[in-house]
Order: C-alpha cells, then structure tokens, then sequence
C-alpha cells in the first residue's frame, strides 16, 4: 500500500519533490475462515421399464472420508491438532469454535480419529514392507507418554522414509516387530541392548563408538595398545566417510 501526501498539512501549498521518505511492514494473517457446510441433494427417480428406483450417482471419495460428516481437510486439521500439536480434546474443541465456528462433539472427534487410524492403515502397513525391503535401516527410540502414560515412540528411518510407532515397551520384541523376524537388511542402531535380538548385520552408531574410544584412552592414559586400537578404528571411520 501507498501512503501519498499531495497538499501542505498546515498551509495547503501543493507538495513537490515527492519521493519515498521510508517504509515499514506489517506482518499478519487474515481472518480465519468461517466453517463451510454443503449439503448434498441426491433426487431418484422411478424407472417404469426395470421397475425400480434409481439415485443420481454421487462420488465423495474425494471429499469425506466413510459414511461420516467432517470433510477431509478438517479431519486432517483435527488429526494434525490432535497427533501432532498433541491438544487434549476440548482444546481442539476450543480452537474450532473459536477460529472457525464449528461445535463438534468430544465424541465424534475420537470417533474420527479412530476412523481416520483404520483408513491410513494400509498406508502405514506399506510403508513398513517399503523400509523392511530397504538395504538399510536406522533405529532409535526415546520416551514418550501417551495420555497419561509412559511409553516410548520407536523410529525406523530411510533415507526417504521415516516410520513412528508407540509402544509401552522399550524391550527387543519392538525391533522385531518393526523391522520383521528375517530382515536380512544392515540394521544401524546405538548400543542400546534391546537391538541385541537382531542377529543379521548391524551397524553400530559411530558417534558413541569414537566416543567411548575416546574416554577409554583417557581413562588409560598409558596403555600403547589401547591408543592404537584407537586410532585404527578412527582409521577405518576416516575411510569410510571418505
């Protein structure tokens, strides 16, 4: 926007020489938009010749997800507040009442979601083979509590996917189960015990490998042996990298 001042304020003399004399800008967001609710019309009429009934044809694939009411970009917002901004339900209640004028009930915000979880899981369960097919996979876990409860999200990584699930259990049986019984893949890990259950090619993390090479040279300070294991080690990393 253009800020112009073309007469004198105090004597309404004719401005000349008019030029920029400074900027600023504000920075916003516009209002948030009003829920919009469409409301389908689906006419039948009655065929004399096969004695039957018929509907017009409508295909909402695209626009609601099951026999269910919210379309799929405020069930997608709803899943976001939920999963990812992790809101407790009345909190999200809150937020699309305030923002954008819809009530919706407690009720049918977890029924969503669990229709939601069922919808995506073919998804979630070909993402899985894709990363179990991979040459290669990362792992981690750290904790997490998950309503209420303490637990931990396990990762299993790609370098073009990256696989979250939770647990209650930080134990071993979690690795098969995200990787497979016969992952014949190199499994890249910490040296956390719990990936001890993977008996294929493993790929320990090189940080906390140098790492504790390191503190044992300072713990050891004059064991010759210590320090040239050492340093074949950092050799072997040095050419790998390389």
């Amino acid at each position: 926007m253009e800020h112009r001042l073309l007469n004198c304020p105090e004597c309404q003399w004719r401005l000349g020489g008019i030029s920029l004399a400074r900027s600023r800008e504000i920075i916003d967001v516009p209002p948030p938009p009003a829920v919009e609710v469409t409301e389908h019309r689906i006419y039948k009429g009655w065929c004399s010749g096969c004695q039957k009934w018929h509907e017009a044809p409508v295909d909402w694939h695209d626009q609601v997800g099951g026999q269910g009411r919210i379309g799929v970009r405020l069930a997608s917002l709803i899943a976001t507040l939920r999963t990812v901004m992790r809101l407790p339900l009345r909190q999200i209640q809150t937020y699309l009442l305030t923002l954008h004028g819809v009530t919706i009930s407690s009720g049918e915000i977890v029924e969503l979601l669990h229709r939601m979880k069922a919808q995506m899981q073919p998804q979630l369960d070909a993402l899985k083979a894709e990363i179990r097919a991979s040459p290669a996979i990362q792992a981690d876990e750290t904790g997490w509590r998950e309503d209420g409860s303490n637990g931990y999200i396990w990762s299993v990584s790609t370098p073009s996917i990256r696989y979250y699930e939770y647990h209650h259990s930080r134990g071993g049986e979690v690795v098969k189960h995200l990787i497979g019984q016969d992952y014949d893949g190199v499994l890249g890990s910490d040296f956390y015990a719990g990936y001890n259950i993977h008996q294929g090619l493993h790929q320990r993390c090189w940080v906390h490998f140098l790492r504790d090479a390191h503190e044992l040279k300072e713990k050891y300070p004059h064991d010759e042996q210590l320090f040239t294991w050492a340093a074949s080690v950092k050799a072997i990393y040095e050419a790998a990298i390389a």
